[in-house]
C-alpha cells in the first residue's frame, strides 16, 4: 500500500492470525503466529484469498486475492512482480476509510474550511488517481526477500 509499516497488522490465513510479535495479544480470536519469518507462499498454501488488517485503529481492512500462480520447473526460484495497479496510497494516519473520503472531500474544494490546513497536513498537492509505478513495483520486488 505504500505505509510506513509502523502500525500493528495482521493477516488472516484460514484459522490462523499472523502479526509481529508486538501485535499479538489483539483478542481477535483464533490461533495467533508469529509473523516474521513466515513466508506468505508457506502460509497461503491451497488458498487463494486472505485477509489484511493494517493499523488497528484506523481500521484498514484488505482482501487479498491470488489471481495465478505459474509453477516453475523444479530448481528454478520465483520472483514477485507487479503487474498492475491505480490510484495513490491513502495517506498514513488519514483515520481510516471515513477520514479518508473527508480528506478528499476538503481536497476537492478550496471553499471548504479544512482545505489549507489538510493540504498543509500532506505537506502539499494530493492526487488520489496517481499511481506511483515504480514504488510500487519496488515494493512488490522486495517481497521475494521480505517475508510476512
Amino acid at each position: 500500500m505504500g505505509w510506513s509499516d509502523t502500525h500493528r497488522y495482521e493477516f488472516c490465513i484460514h484459522d490462523r492470525r499472523y502479526a509481529p510479535r508486538d501485535g499479538i495479544g489483539r483478542g481477535t480470536g483464533g490461533r495467533i503466529v508469529e509473523a516474521r519469518g513466515k513466508p506468505l507462499c508457506h502460509a497461503l498454501g491451497a488458498s487463494r484469498s486472505f485477509d489484511y488488517l493494517y493499523d488497528f485503529g484506523d481500521q484498514w481492512q484488505h482482501l487479498v486475492v491470488v489471481e495465478a500462480v505459474d509453477l516453475l520447473p523444479e530448481g528454478e526460484v520465483a520472483s514477485a512482480a507487479l503487474l498492475d495497479g491505480a490510484g495513490a496510497c491513502p495517506p498514513e494516519d488519514v483515520g481510516g476509510a471515513a477520514g479518508y473520503a473527508a480528506l478528499l472531500a476538503a481536497l476537492a474544494d478550496p471553499g471548504h474550511p479544512q482545505h489549507a490546513e489538510q493540504l498543509a497536513w500532506l505537506g502539499g498537492a494530493f492526487d488520489p488517481h496517481t499511481f506511483d509505478r515504480e514504488a510500487a513495483a519496488a515494493v512488490v520486488a522486495s517481497l521475494d526477500r521480505n517475508p510476512i
